[in-house]
């Protein structure tokens, strides 16, 4: 489920930066959950590999809810 206020990975080709970039010992970004290497291919990414790219991300994303280690504003 997302958040109120976060788009939906799943309709936004957009970049879904939300400029709070701080990568993780792993390089995740702790504010969009996209890899580093994501990160830098997005722009010559295509359609179909950005949409893979936010399901990822979403993923990541969830899973840090879960399991508590997701920054607390992500905490909803």
């Amino acid at each position: 489920m997302v958040p109120p206020g976060r788009p939906s990975y799943d309709s936004v080709m957009e970049s879904p930066c939300i400029r709070n970039c701080c990568l993780r010992d792993d390089d995740i970004c702790m504010g969009c959950y996209r890899s580093l290497d994501e990160i830098k291919g997005w722009s010559a990414a295509s359609e179909a590999l950005k949409h893979e790219y936010c399901r990822k991300a979403e993923a990541r994303r969830e899973l840090a809810v879960r399991s508590g280690t997701a920054p607390p504003v992500l905490r909803r």
